[in-house]
């Protein structure tokens, strides 16, 4: 197993893991087919222009912790994961 005998296992994490959380991204297309809809920097460019409806959205302060971010901690518990570096700003690492 590459994680187990690693020395220094890290991950690095974005906006992909908290999507499920139902926090949304900044760069989704309106095409997009996750549950949160379009990023926030692709709804200012097209303002008034019919698109995706977000349907699953949470604000940062009530979003929980997915089974990704919780699968993290089981590895950093074990001692297999020394590092995490995210993108984020929603703390659900």
């Amino acid at each position: 197993m590459m994680v187990g005998s690693s020395e220094h296992f890290i991950a690095f994490t974005g906006a992909g893991i908290s999507t499920s959380a139902g926090i949304p991204d900044y760069r989704s297309g309106m095409d997009t087919v996750l549950p949160t809809g379009p990023g926030c920097w692709e709804k200012a460019a097209n303002k008034g222009k019919k698109g995706s409806k977000a349907t699953m959205r949470t604000s940062i302060a009530k979003a929980i912790p997915t089974k990704s971010h919780m699968g993290f901690v089981g590895l950093m518990e074990a001692g297999f994961l020394k590092f995490i570096i995210s993108q984020n700003v929603d703390g659900l690492h």
